[in-house]
């Protein structure tokens, strides 16, 4: 996909939420919303404007990648910070629909400022990871209310001379054709709950983008019913 086209889907992307916002805006604008009404519209309005900044947001960054402008600060001393970061921001956007289970292990041998790194655009990219589990990897399908919304285990190994990052989740998995197209500009297997969530489709390409530009890469396996394991080696 060129530029010109990665701008296009973008503007059509963009014109759903203007058109919700408007619509529900203007009957309220008109006053033909009663109370109860209008909360709900409110609330509309406010779920379709979060998706519409975290659309532009992430239009920056593949706008940047395809002028080679995606450029990190690399620092030490950042990685754990990054982690905990990102696991307070899923837990505080999404704690509303249950029990967000994070476990985080990092293997002792690995010291703080082994691998550099741009602190603001990994904690980015381990957020959108994060978040695609919690979108995806929900425990309705198994019907047991003792399990937590999602389990999301993070595991951080010494691999040959590198680092790998495990994200692996306890969701309904995916099948691995799938799989394979998770990195895809605008792919939702599930339109209807992705958008609902305010998932944009973009996400794990700018995951993709993020880590290519740490030297690192990003792959996802998946079965159905045995969740996703997003596997970073950097």
């Amino acid at each position: 996909m060129n530029r010109l086209d990665y701008i296009g889907l973008i503007s059509h992307e963009v014109k759903t939420p203007i058109a919700s916002i408007s619509g529900y805006s203007d009957i309220i604008r008109n006053g033909m919303a009663d109370e109860e009404t209008t909360y709900k519209y409110a609330n509309n309005i406010y779920r379709e404007s979060n998706r519409m900044a975290k659309l532009v947001d992430d239009m920056v960054y593949i706008l940047k990648s395809y002028e080679n402008d995606l450029i990190p600060e690399l620092s030490d001393k950042v990685f754990s910070r990054i982690f905990i970061n990102a696991i307070d921001r899923i837990k505080e956007q999404y704690g509303y629909l249950g029990d967000i289970e994070v476990n985080y292990s990092e293997a002792s041998e690995i010291e703080e400022n082994e691998l550099k790194v741009d602190e603001f655009m990994f904690e980015e990219a381990i957020y959108k990871i994060l978040e695609n589990c919690v979108i995806h990897g929900n425990n309705q399908y198994k019907n047991d209310s003792r399990l937590p919304y999602v389990n999301i285990n993070i595991v951080i190994t010494k691999f040959n001379d590198k680092i790998k990052i495990e994200i692996s989740d306890s969701g309904k998995g995916m099948s691995e054709d799938v799989a394979k197209r998770s990195f895809e500009l605008f792919y939702r297997e599930d339109k209807i709950k992705s958008r609902f969530m305010g998932c944009n489709g973009v996400g794990l390409s700018v995951v993709d983008k993020i880590i290519a530009v740490h030297g690192g890469k990003c792959n996802i396996s998946s079965k159905v019913n045995e969740g996703t394991i997003v596997t970073i080696i950097i």
